[in-house]
């Protein structure tokens, strides 16, 4: 729990290669994205990945930041 008394969560969100690129360049200057990875797809088809374990809150921040996030959030499966 963070000192909101929020329980993180591990979220994934599928991001195209251009939101990827974005993010990469983001990863070092966003305290958003500091307990972030990144994912890049291997073969063609598959998808690129941001993964983050992030309180409800954090995830609305992530999801003002870069809204296309929006589109594909899904909790990550253990």
């Amino acid at each position: 729990m963070d000192m909101t008394g929020e329980a993180p969560t591990t979220y994934r969100w599928g991001v195209t290669l251009d939101e990827y690129n974005t993010l990469a360049k983001a990863l070092d200057e966003s305290p958003l994205l500091t307990q972030a990875l990144l994912y890049r797809a291997r073969y063609p088809g598959d998808r690129n990945w941001l993964v983050a374990t992030v309180t409800d809150g954090q995830r609305r921040a992530l999801h003002t930041e870069w809204p296309f996030l929006v589109r594909s959030c899904r909790v990550h499966p253990d």
